[in-house]
């Protein structure tokens, strides 16, 4: 449950629940239920090692993992490219300046 407690936010959309992955496009939005989506992890792929750096008077951590997420049926889902964010206010009428 690691990978789910690190992606799961608090955030909805239009009443739903929304899920954040790492490297999905950030103009791009899947539409989809949770049941659609899965995890999957590469069985003896983590990796970790530790090493004390006295130079720097601290313990260093490298750790990876080989996971994958799936979307396991493309036609249960939509997904929406190329979104843009802007604003969309009516702009304020120019005033004449005085004296011109």
């Amino acid at each position: 449950m690691l990978a789910a407690d690190v992606i799961i936010s608090q955030k909805r959309i239009g009443n739903l629940p929304a899920v954040r992955v790492p490297y999905f496009p950030a103009d791009a939005m899947l539409i989809t239920k949770l049941e659609n989506l899965s995890i999957y992890y590469m069985d003896d792929s983590h990796r970790r090692v530790i090493e004390e750096n006295p130079k720097l008077d601290r313990v260093e951590n490298y750790e990876s993992m080989n996971i994958d997420y799936v979307v396991e049926d493309y036609a249960a889902g939509c997904l929406v490219e190329k979104i843009k964010v802007g604003d969309f206010s009516t702009p304020a009428k120019a005033t004449a300046e005085p004296g011109a």
